[in-house]
């Protein structure tokens, strides 16, 4: 029951979210309702002590006591809503609009709903100074224990690598690694061992990434004594280019390290790469690089790669512009091979198929929308050839073929047997609606 185990509830978020309970008590800031008066809006409060909370949730828990009572998910969804409206409505009390947010996020998990748990989450993180990520792992734990259905489980395994990704970028490697180890488990029990795999690889490349943090800290510490230490360059490069994509700042010390392939290139990326040519001779070597290095490396060394032939693909003409459209192509079609998906995408991509549909949005509709073989694309009843689809679990996402300012579109299959479908452009939404069959 919710009322019994308030008190062990509270002791978990308040180490989540803002030390031990005691530390909490006796720690000097402020409570968050003065901080809040004359403060701006938009600032960021600091997490209220554990006596104002406790206080707080005993009124929110004596205001929805039945509902936190019920064990039935459809009541907890409802209720988390419910909680992170009364939240956005709340804006005289800091304390209690923090309570009533975190509350929805124990209700989300009770019902299951990573969706809407990600959702109080975002809403905690935007207006109080928490540890987003802790937030996040403790989400992945509770919400992976209930799973099993299978589309669910797609949601879920997308969820968690993202997590684990925000991780590595903090360099948090045992939280990425009890993240993992929380969706291994989850697919595990939902009987899928493709996805497994997969995860299991994800883990050895995750044990890797932490060794070369490990051997890029001692690099680091060579580099203050003496900066042009070729070994030391190259470790410091390799990890921060490869394992977190940050060739921004990496591609200095892959110059001046021992490697010579590379030192060449990066050196050749730091000069001003002017020309069409060049830039399409500097990603395809980047790709070749790519290809001998672990999965997790290979992503983020083509994701570089791709952003040098996008750049380059403007000026390109004939032959060179036709060798760089098709492996962009490539890179979007490769998910679209049925002998590489999962079995959530084969179940996605046989309701996908199974008609052609209708997308009814807010201001306008899309007939004839139908998904072809090798990411084929229709609407309106027509092959739109800008256009490819690639599936993602229970996700097919379609997107333009170049780098035209055009719109992509999103279509989630729900495990209610509903479409969600969104259109994008930009980053920005642009129209969403339902999916029916025509």
């Amino acid at each position: 029951m919710w009322n019994s185990s308030a008190p062990i509830v509270l002791m978990i978020w308040a180490s989540l979210l803002g030390g031990s309970p005691a530390t909490a008590q006796t720690e000097t800031q402020p409570a968050a309702e003065s901080v809040e008066t004359g403060a701006d809006a938009t600032e960021r409060l600091a997490v209220p002590t554990a006596a104002s909370r406790a206080a707080a949730r005993k009124t929110i828990e004596s205001l929805f006591a039945s509902q936190l009572a019920a064990p039935d998910p459809k009541t907890q969804r409802q209720l988390a809503q419910r909680l992170q409206q009364m939240a956005a409505e709340t804006n005289d009390d800091a304390v209690a609009r923090y309570e009533l947010l975190v509350l929805s996020i124990e209700s989300a998990i009770a019902a299951g709903d990573l969706k809407l748990a990600e959702e109080g989450i975002q809403r905690i993180d935007a207006r109080y100074k928490v540890d987003k990520e802790k937030l996040q792992l403790y989400v992945v734990g509770e919400i992976g224990r209930k799973l099993r259905n299978a589309e669910s489980v797609a949601e879920y395994i997308q969820y968690a690598s993202d997590v684990v990704k925000a991780l590595v970028v903090k360099d948090q490697y045992d939280s990425a690694n009890s993240v993992i180890e929380s969706a291994i488990d989850t697919a595990r029990r939902a009987s899928q061992g493709d996805t497994v795999r997969l995860l299991v690889a994800r883990k050895r490349d995750l044990a890797r990434i932490s060794k070369q943090y490990e051997a890029s800290q001692a690099a680091f510490a060579t580099l203050e004594q003496t900066p042009q230490d070729p070994a030391a360059n190259r470790a410091a490069g390799e990890f921060l280019c490869f394992a977190k994509g940050d060739f921004e700042h990496g591609l200095t010390f892959l110059a001046l390290g021992e490697d010579r392939e590379l030192s060449e290139l990066a050196t050749k990326e730091i000069k001003t790469v002017e020309s069409s040519n060049d830039q399409v001779d500097l990603a395809d070597r980047w790709w070749n690089v790519a290809e001998s290095r672990s999965e997790w490396e290979m992503e983020n060394i083509r994701q570089h790669a791709i952003e040098w032939y996008r750049l380059a693909l403007p000026e390109l003409t004939g032959l060179s512009k036709a060798r760089v459209e098709a492996r962009l192509a490539s890179i979007k079609s490769e998910r679209t091979a049925p002998a590489a998906f999962s079995p959530v995408e084969m179940a996605t991509l046989k309701r996908a198929t199974a008609h052609a549909w209708r997308a009814k949005l807010r201001k306008y509709d899309l007939n004839g929308v139908r998904f072809g073989e090798n990411g084929a694309y229709y609407y309106e009843n027509k092959l739109h050839e800008d256009y490819r689809w690639r599936i993602e679990g229970n996700v097919i996402h379609v997107e333009p073929m170049n780098d035209r300012p055009i719109a992509s579109v999103s279509y989630r299959f729900l495990n209610d047997g509903r479409i969600h479908v969104q259109i994008h452009k930009n980053g920005n939404l642009l129209d969403e609606g339902l999916v029916v069959p025509e």
